[in-house]
């Protein structure tokens, strides 16, 4: 599933994580702190395994509302229906690269 998102909306900015990387601390964020504003998802990963969950060398202060908002961004850009038919069809046997 990374590979398809990462395929679909790649990383144009000097940020350190891809877009996958940061659409999973969204969901785990909506797992434990649903309802909070983007400036607060940083506070929420500094209390649990950051780096374990989403990879080595990944801190909570990477997860800045600019990060989150640029890849809430690209995924409006690239239609969000989209993307979710593109991550739907790598289930069913059909990913297709673009």
């Amino acid at each position: 599933m990374a590979e398809v998102i990462d395929d679909r909306i790649p990383k144009l900015r000097t940020h350190n994580l891809e877009h996958s990387k940061v659409i999973k601390a969204m969901i785990l964020n909506a797992l434990g702190f649903v309802g909070q504003r983007l400036y607060l998802v940083p506070d929420f990963h500094e209390k649990i395994p950051t780096e374990r969950l989403l990879g080595k060398g990944i801190t909570a202060a990477d997860l800045n509302d600019d990060v989150l908002g640029r890849t809430l961004d690209a995924i409006y850009a690239y239609g969000p229906t989209e993307l979710f038919n593109d991550i739907l069809s790598l289930n069913s046997g059909i990913y297709r690269s673009n």
